[in-house]
């Protein structure tokens, strides 16, 4: 099919393209079913606690054939060829005792979704984050999803909880979808420091003050689409009394940093 025919808007920074999910297998291990990862071994603050040392992060890896786009003008640095299987799909997150079960519901209905596609050897449209990234000296090209559709239909067949939030693709969740949360952080829900900045969304990740503002504006415009450029020019704004050009340029910079770390949790910077 047409990829145009996908008729919800999304970020010009994503990826779309139609692959195959195949299963994916290491050392007897099924990486396309929900597991555990690798993560880092030297802890930022060696005077932290130990159990502060480590975030444990699950989720998921298939590979994908018939990739039906060349990457390689997209990705200088990365030596792929097109069509071969060092592409994969993968969605990780970090978790803690708070949002571990929901964050696994979210990769097993994926996992399931993937699998089945897989062994029916079905092809899928896939918008996604994607990057380059070297493991153990192979070049990969990673796919995060944000969304996978029917490559007849152009119907959603899985959409990240995160999607929306984030500016990345505008488009419901399908009826078959039932995980459409991710959970917050267990400190962040404690709190400590500055409440409203330390606390993040329940659902998508998204810092607090960006979702109360979000919704105040769609409730003033109901049916309009805000974005996070809109949502901090009306923090910037002042409520009708505008901050100094240096104090709001201020502000601008830290909520795009606060949003830029927010996004990076669960679509990681290209190049990182």
């Amino acid at each position: 099919m047409n990829l145009a025919e996908i008729h919800f808007p999304y970020s010009p920074t994503l990826k779309v393209f139609t692959a195959k999910p195949v299963l994916r297998w290491q050392d007897s291990i099924p990486l396309h079913r929900p597991h555990a990862m690798p993560t880092t071994l030297i802890p930022s603050d060696p005077n932290a606690p130990i159990h502060e040392w480590f975030h444990p992060v699950v989720g998921i890896i298939v590979e994908l054939e018939d990739v039906k786009v060349d990457f390689r003008n997209d990705f200088p640095n990365w030596s792929g060829e097109l069509g071969n299987a060092f592409q994969t799909l993968f969605l990780r997150f970090p978790v803690d005792a708070v949002n571990v079960d929901i964050r696994l519901s979210v990769l097993h209905e994926l996992a399931d979704l993937l699998s089945g596609m897989a062994c029916r050897e079905e092809e899928a449209i896939i918008i996604s984050h994607s990057y380059p990234e070297s493991i153990y000296r192979n070049q990969v090209l990673r796919h995060v999803p944000v969304g996978i559709f029917h490559p007849e239909s152009g119907d959603p067949l899985w959409v990240h909880p995160s999607a929306y939030a984030f500016d990345l693709l505008q488009c419901p969740f399908p009826a078959s979808q039932g995980a459409r949360k991710l959970g917050g952080w267990e400190e962040s829900l404690e709190g400590g420091g500055d409440a409203v900045e330390a606390l993040t969304n329940p659902e998508t990740g998204l810092p607090l003050w960006a979702c109360v503002v979000r919704a105040a504006l769609e409730q003033l415009e109901p049916g309009k689409q805000f974005s996070h450029d809109e949502i901090i020019e009306v923090i910037c704004s002042g409520n009708g009394h505008p901050l100094p050009p240096k104090e709001a340029r201020k502000l601008r910079l830290a909520a795009l940093k606060k949003l830029k770390e927010a996004r990076a949790v669960f679509f990681p910077e290209v190049g990182k």
